[in-house]
């Protein structure tokens, strides 16, 4: 038997999955928040963790309206009755020391939560700035000198 107290109400589902992520910035195309867990280093060739990369988690909200009816038109055949397409998750990966990122994997969703597409890996590119990947690349940044300086690690 499981027991659990507490004086608060326990969470819905809604509630525990917007607990998993936190803004990091807002742009002209939508809202983008980061799994806070999701944080990781990348998996080296010989196994193990290469403390080079960092992955992480990325949630696309969309919210401008052009783009929103661009995507409508886009995924008109794979969507249902009243469905609208609404946001994106993202596997990010930096290479820390060459400034670049890539998106691992991508999976469109609709309102519904429901995953109506799934586009592969693309190529490293370096991280314009002033964007999204930016602000997330300071977040990889902090997270990579916090666990290497918490277990005695250099960063370097």
């Amino acid at each position: 038997m499981k027991w659990e107290m507490s004086i608060l109400p326990k969470q819905t589902a809604e509630e525990t999955e917007a607990a998993r992520w936190s803004l990091v910035t807002e742009n002209d195309v939508g809202l983008y928040a980061y799994d806070m867990s999701s944080l990781t280093f990348g998996k080296a060739e010989a196994g193990g963790e290469d403390h080079s990369r960092v992955c992480v988690a990325v949630k696309s909200i969309f919210t401008n309206e052009k783009i929103l009816k661009k995507l409508q038109k886009e995924y008109a055949a794979k969507l249902e009755d009243k469905e609208k397409v609404l946001y994106c998750l993202m596997e990010l990966e930096y290479k820390m020391e060459t400034l670049q990122y890539r998106v691992n994997t991508m999976q469109v969703y609709t309102n519904t939560n429901r995953l109506i597409e799934e586009k592969p890996a693309t190529d490293f590119v370096a991280v314009p700035q002033g964007t999204f990947a930016e602000a997330m690349l300071n977040v990889c940044r902090t997270f990579r000198e916090d666990a290497l300086t918490d277990t005695g690690r250099n960063p370097a």
